[in-house]
């Protein structure tokens, strides 16, 4: 499969939606969902011949799970209809929607949140990776903590990590500027942590570009993939990549809990309303539409004390 012809599959759909009298709302939601599909092969930079149902799943996968399960089960059905249909127009030879399940509701489970004593384990363990690399594997060791670093202390999505640019980051004013969902723009503060080891990576990053290795790239955290047609390692890191490395990482340092790219997020989230951060500056910083959705997710980590401290300061003047 290659982008053009999906792109003209995806037309003939949505015409064959409107011949059979679908409303205009939900030939605009299909529309709406598929194009977001398109934008995220194009965005990942796939081979121009590349393997459709394999696409298809890493779009499931990638699916922000800040989406309700409304959401995403609207979202996976609209793409097993277009499966449907290529299967019976003979575009492709197999007929995967059955493969595609839809989520189960349930009650929320409470999000796992590393303990300070876990968070160094996982340091260490990043640390002595860093200890005993040699040769370019020091620089993946390297790169591997800086990932980790911004995920856990900047609360960005997996998504946004790994299109993360150099020009995106301003040491001089502290500020990371992060495209989000919906291609928002928002500003996320530099912590003093994270721009020394930003500065540590960039300095390792020309120490390697000295030696004479190949180390151009707009991308902070780029892939190892060579373009077909310059040999250039131009895109960004696959969003898979990332949830392998922190999966590997968690799991060396001896941790038994599911921590996955997105929990870092809530990790960060957390620490951060432990540490008195204001609802609508978390709002911000997470790229959140309202401080509401940040409430309505964040609300039970907001402790019994810290609502007996808000409760004194009550007052009605009386």
């Amino acid at each position: 499969m290659n982008l053009a012809k999906l792109e003209n599959t995806i037309e003939r759909f949505l015409k064959k939606l409107s011949s059979e009298k679908k409303s205009k709302h939900t030939i605009l939601n299909y529309s709406s969902c598929l194009n977001n599909f398109l934008v995220y092969i194009r965005k990942n930079e796939y081979d121009a011949d590349f393997d459709f149902k394999q696409v298809v799943f890493d779009y499931i996968d990638d699916m922000d799970p800040d989406y309700s399960v409304n959401t995403l089960n609207t979202k996976r059905n609209i793409l097993k209809s277009l499966i449907v249909y290529m299967h019976n127009r003979s575009y492709i030879d197999e007929n995967f929607a059955g493969n595609i399940k839809l989520i189960r509701k349930h009650s929320a489970a409470k999000k796992q949140v590393l303990e300070p004593h876990e968070i160094k384990a996982i340091l260490d363990v990043l640390e002595k990776d860093i200890e005993d690399a040699s040769g370019y594997n020091l620089y993946h060791k390297v790169r591997n903590r800086f990932l980790f670093m911004m995920m856990i202390f900047t609360g960005m999505r997996r998504s946004e990590i790994v299109s993360l640019k150099w020009s995106d980051v301003n040491t001089r004013s502290n500020e990371i500027t992060v495209l989000g969902k919906g291609s928002k723009e928002r500003i996320v503060p530099l912590k003093r942590d994270i721009r020394y080891e930003y500065l540590d990576f960039k300095d390792l990053i020309a120490e390697f570009e000295s030696k004479g290795y190949n180390m151009d790239s707009p991308y902070i955290f780029r892939s190892e993939h060579k373009d077909k047609k310059s040999g250039a390692k131009s895109s960004h890191m696959h969003p898979k990549n990332v949830e392998n490395i922190i999966n590997s990482i968690v799991k060396r340092a001896g941790i038994d809990k599911k921590i996955t790219p997105h929990n870092l997020r809530h990790n960060f989230a957390s620490y951060a309303l432990k540490s008195g951060m204001s609802i609508p500056s978390l709002s911000a910083i997470l790229g959140h539409s309202s401080p509401d959705i940040t409430m309505k997710i964040y609300a039970h980590e907001i402790s019994m004390d810290e609502r007996k401290k808000e409760m004194k300061k009550l007052d009605f003047g009386i």
